[in-house]
């Protein structure tokens, strides 16, 4: 009986066409599956599902577990499960209270004002002897250039103001020994001034300008023609403009002085 309901499911898919065990009722589906698995197991079920095409095996579906509680119990249940996250963020909090007040986040202190920041720099350190205690070059300047006949230059002698427990003195070295000093000092800028200054190169012819505002050459206009315009006659003043930094520094020792900003770093 088994081996004919197998063969009328079989020919009922083969019926269907592509897809046809699909086609079958969820009852027919499982019956046919199980039927097939026996057959395959003796080895009989191939002479009736020629052609036919492979069955997925249906899923077994695990029945959910059902609790059965009193509306007590299941309010108790509900007690409980809150009381322990609110002790749980208690917890937390305390945990968390802990942690800001170690790292003094949330209370009241005393307010101190930001401290300027500290401003250091570096100055050579220059020794007319190995021996000798050093001081700071705090200026230079070119003393004596020698040239060669053709004007080439041979050595170029600086003049530099060297600070010293007692004051400030003056050597004159050659550029070689200057530039090769790596013994260096570090002191602090305890005051900086800063102050325009003016120089004045000479005069040149004030430029002019078109009606489109472009500036172009006083002796000829814009379009490259002799300008006869009387603004063309006008003299200025050829001035460089720049800033001149004054600093107050102070050695380790205490010793403050004023020089120019320029000769820090150098």
């Amino acid at each position: 009986m088994s081996q004919e309901r197998f063969k009328e499911l079989s020919d009922k898919v083969q019926s269907f066409g592509k897809g046809g065990y699909m086609k079958l009722s969820k009852e027919e589906q499982t019956e046919y599956s199980t039927l097939k698995e026996q057959f395959k197991t003796l080895g009989t079920a191939s002479e009736f599902e020629e052609g036919d095409e492979v069955v997925p095996t249906p899923k077994q579906e695990v029945p959910r577990e059902t609790i059965t509680m009193s509306r007590q119990e299941l309010e108790d249940l509900i007690a409980s499960k809150v009381a322990n996250l609110q002790e749980a963020n208690t917890a937390l909090m305390v945990k968390t209270n802990e942690m800001r007040a170690e790292m003094g986040l949330g209370e009241w202190k005393s307010f101190e004002e930001t401290q300027d920041r500290k401003h250091t720099a570096w100055l050579k350190v220059y020794r007319e002897n190995p021996m000798d205690e050093g001081g700071v070059i705090v200026g230079s300047r070119e003393n004596k250039i020698t040239r060669d006949a053709k004007g080439y230059i041979l050595n170029t002698l600086y003049q530099i103001d060297v600070l010293f427990k007692d004051g400030v003195k003056q050597f004159v070295i050659p550029q070689v020994e200057f530039g090769s000093i790596t013994d260096r000092e570090m002191v602090d800028i305890i005051e900086m001034k800063k102050e325009k200054k003016v120089k004045v190169h000479g005069k040149v012819r004030k430029s002019v300008k078109d009606k489109e505002g472009y500036s172009y050459s006083p002796l000829t206009s814009s379009d490259g023609s002799i300008n006869q315009d009387k603004k063309g006659d006008e003299w200025v003043e050829l001035r460089e403009v720049r800033d001149e930094i004054t600093v107050t520094i102070k050695r380790a020792d205490g010793q403050t002085h004023r020089m120019n900003g320029k000769y820090l770093n150098s």
